[in-house]
């Protein structure tokens, strides 16, 4: 079974501009143009095949559908990031056992 998911710099940039509304700051913070963010935001629109946000005289807004999608995508992202830093704290520690040649050689 093939999962649809769509790709995942569309969504981690939309939900950045979701929080912020400036393609500038968000793109500043992900190091990447405010075109490229605003490319990744259309593709993903594109994808979704709906409206996430109103663009009016250069301000952005979230429609209903966008601003539903941010939600669930923050608590996923940050669902995911969670499980991202447990994995890494688990798999920097280390149990040392000191025993005999003998013991451990069995």
């Amino acid at each position: 079974m093939v999962r649809k998911l769509p790709p995942f710099a569309a969504v981690r940039a939309f939900e950045a501009e979701a929080r912020h509304l400036s393609y500038t700051m968000v793109a500043d913070k992900l190091c990447l143009s405010p075109s490229a963010i605003s490319h990744q935001v259309r593709s993903l629109e594109e994808y979704l095949e709906t409206k996430l946000f109103e663009r009016r005289n250069n301000k952005m807004r979230l429609t209903l559908t966008g601003n539903a999608y941010a939600r669930k995508m923050t608590s996923l992202l940050d669902a995911f990031e969670a499980s991202t830093l447990d994995a890494i704290n688990k798999a920097s520690q280390s149990i040392r056992v000191l025993c005999t040649p003998g013991f451990a050689a069995r």
